[in-house]
């Protein structure tokens, strides 16, 4: 904002000292958002009025004042030239003088010239309404200076609809908060819930709330925060927080809401832990059967020697602790400590959902009680669909080895029957390929095969069965090949005139096993799709599950076809637009560059040829040549990039 408006200044001087321009409504414009921007607070802590600081020469006092080190040094016109200069260099700034900032005004000049004749009439006037503010371009609606927002009789809803509208603008959040920062407590929280804030962005609110909105301090308030924004707060804002605005704003009541709380961060957990626990005692947390219900959530920013305290305790049940532990996410090192306080009935029942946070030695001592009664064959099949089926294998290696040790009796593989391995089933991920291709190539029928298969086996695993199911014969012409195998499939078999797939069939499902391919096979894969490449359904396949298939199409061929591409997109569907948004990212660098410079040629991209960005474009905001589709329903409403749906 500063150096836009900066700009400005620069831009009045310019007009005026211009003797081929006459004195008009360009300078009228200029020196009303400069007038404007100087009688403003700036988004300091403490905000001042910005004409405390321009012109520069008053900046240059206040670092005297404040005695900032180096303020010799930083206010010399030598380190300021070198300081220029530096930018030039290193960062393509070009030093900006009076002909350059009269460009950049001519370019606001232009977008202010296609606004309604009301609208220019309204904005010069500064009695804007919402929806004259609606109107104007996003760029300018953050940009303005706060006075054109105090009077538009907005509510926090309100304010909160215009953040919304743009979702990812993060510029737009930061003034919108500035301009609310001296409002009530009511009007801030109701802005704070009616916000639909991308989960990206919490921490960044987190700071205008923490840092800007003095939160700590709303002792006096007539109304308080709900705990969804109070959680968004920076530990050391918590731990700031005083004794009078804790009670006055029911932050122990607060704090009982259990979904809230899965949303803090695990630094935000240890702050609010330690400000409840120093605010109303041990007790409260963990005391009694009542205080555990309420509060028990809380042990999740425990330190473990608290949790510790716990064993032992016999006012305290521990089919209690137990639910805490089911229904609260915690560090494996907190799950530890509560499970030593657990009676072993309750050990049992938690220990399908907790084994990947236990020691070792847990998981060992818990099977050595478990042998007293039953074997641990019966967590198999539960385990089995807690950790494989997740997208990303998270459990330590160490657990994964214990307990599928207890699966395996029998460790010499050349004797081993379908019943060991079945027994072992997706455990068979623990055995390196060398005893995988000591197992008898009987055992591994296609039955067998989607018992013990899982994308947790690595490639050679893979190719080791792979080879065992080929030397058993059952890869016949009408078979089909198990998918998470296509990863084993030779560079020679991929090339063949009869692979075991069907590209049209079977594209999406080979894609995906080529994350795990070697460079040969990726050249395979690479030569069987060119046919077809460019045609949209193979490429949405490509773009949805994995782009990097694309990275041998060079930056001349990839701009010639960009509108395949965006065909594609397209075809994939709005149900996977925001999937293929995350995926293109993926993209090798050089095809990402080439996909840029093409959008710069094309026509609207540019506001003055050969020269600036149309930023509509570089964002992908509505434009006149660009309007979506309102019969199209986004599927994820808050996803940062939302907005391509309104």
């Amino acid at each position: 904002m500063v150096s836009v408006v900066l700009l400005f200044i620069a831009a009045v001087s310019a007009v005026s000292d211009d003797e081929n321009v006459e004195p008009g409504q360009e300078v009228q414009i200029l020196l009303s958002l400069a007038s404007k921007f100087r009688t403003a607070e700036n988004d300091f802590t403490q905000g001042r009025l910005n004409s405390a600081y321009f012109p520069f020469v008053k900046s240059r006092k206040e670092n005297e004042k404040i005695k900032r080190l180096n303020s010799t040094t930083i206010n010399s016109e030598d380190y300021m030239m070198k300081i220029t200069e530096q930018l030039k260099t290193w960062r393509g700034f070009e030093e900006i003088d009076s002909a350059v900032a009269l460009t950049y005004a001519n370019l606001m000049f232009e977008t202010f010239y296609r606004l309604s004749p009301d609208l220019r009439t309204s904005f010069l006037q500064s009695s804007m309404s919402a929806d004259d503010l609606r109107k104007l371009p996003l760029s300018w609606q953050y940009l303005l200076p706060h006075q054109f927002y105090d009077d538009l009789g907005l509510e926090g809803a309100g304010f909160a609809e215009l953040v919304n509208s743009s979702p990812g603008n993060t510029a737009m959040l930061y003034k919108i908060a500035m301009v609310l920062r001296d409002e009530s407590v009511a009007m801030r929280d109701a802005f704070m819930n009616n916000l639909n804030l991308p989960d990206q962005y919490r921490e960044d609110m987190g700071y205008i709330l923490g840092y800007r909105w003095d939160i700590e301090s709303e002792a006096d308030s007539n109304f308080d925060y709900t705990m969804s924004t109070l959680l968004h707060l920076p530990s050391d804002v918590v731990m700031g927080i005083t004794n009078a605005t804790f009670d006055n704003l029911n932050i122990a009541d607060k704090l009982e809401d259990t979904s809230m709380w899965g949303l803090a961060s695990p630094q935000s957990k240890v702050a609010w832990f330690t400000k409840f626990e120093g605010r109303k005692g041990w007790r409260e947390v963990a005391g009694t059967p009542h205080h555990m219900v309420r509060h028990g959530h809380l042990l999740s920013g425990a330190p473990l020697d608290k949790l510790r305290e716990l064993k032992g305790n016999k006012e305290i049940e521990t089919s209690l602790l137990a639910q805490v532990l089911d229904n609260t996410e915690m560090n494996p090192l907190r799950v530890q400590e509560l499970w030593e306080a657990l009676a072993d009935v309750d050990r049992e029942k938690s220990f399908i959902s907790q084994a990947s946070n236990l020691d070792v030695s847990q998981i060992l001592s818990h099977y050595d009680t478990l042998n007293l009664v039953h074997t641990p064959h019966q967590h198999h099949v539960m385990l089995e669909n807690a950790w494989f089926a997740q997208d990303k294998f998270n459990v330590p290696w160490v657990n994964f080895l214990a307990i599928s040790f207890s699966y395996m009796n029998n460790e010499e593989f050349v004797s081993w029957t379908h019943k060991e391995l079945q027994d072992l089933g997706k455990f068979v991920a623990i055995l390196s390929p060398a005893e995988i291709d000591l197992i008898p190539a009987d055992d591994f029928n296609t039955t067998m095969l989607s018992t013990i298969l899982s994308s947790t086996l690595s490639l050679p695993q893979l190719n080791s069965i792979y080879l065992k199911y080929l030397d058993n014969n059952y890869l016949v012409a009408d078979a089909t090949l198990n998918p998470l195998l296509l990863s084993a499939l030779p560079s020679a078999t991929i090339l063949s005139a009869n692979p075991p797939f069907i590209w049209s069939q079977d594209k999406t499902n080979l894609l995906v096993a080529s994350a795990k391919f070697s460079p040969g096979q990726m050249h395979s894969l690479h030569e069987i799709s060119k046919p077809g490449h460019w045609a949209p359904a193979n490429l949405s396949a490509i773009l949805s599950t994995h782009p990097q298939c694309m990275s041998d199409v060079n930056p001349r061929e990839f701009r010639a076809k960009l509108d395949y591409v965006v065909s594609a997109i397209y075809t994939a569907g709005p149900d996977k637009f925001h999937v293929i948004a995350t995926k293109v990212q993926k993209l090798p660098r050089h095809l990402l560059m080439a996909w840029l410079e093409e959008a710069h040629t094309r026509p609207g991209s540019k506001r003055v040829p050969g020269e600036w960005w149309n930023s509509d474009v570089l964002l992908d905001r509505v434009t006149s040549m660009s309007i979506p589709d309102s019969g199209t329903v986004n599927p994820f409403p808050s996803h940062p990039l939302a907005a391509q749906f309104d």
